[in-house]
């Protein structure tokens, strides 16, 4: 009977496996750090308006 090695065919698949994960896995990192920097850009553009409205409303308090 013929013996067939199947380790190194087992070892490709495992590199192979080890490579999809890390590319997912560095796909994912980069996706939830444009997530988060889009989040905090929008609150700090909210954050500033509302600012800009409270100043406005003690400017004209302080007029009346």
């Amino acid at each position: 009977m013929i013996r067939i090695n199947l380790l190194p065919h087992r070892e490709e698949k495992r590199q192979a496996r080890k490579k999809q994960f890390i590319t997912l896995a560095a796909i994912t990192a980069v996706l939830a750090v444009t997530l988060c920097g889009t989040i905090w850009y929008a609150l700090d553009v909210r954050l500033d308006a509302e600012k800009q409205r409270v100043k406005y409303l003690e400017g004209e308090t302080a007029r009346l």
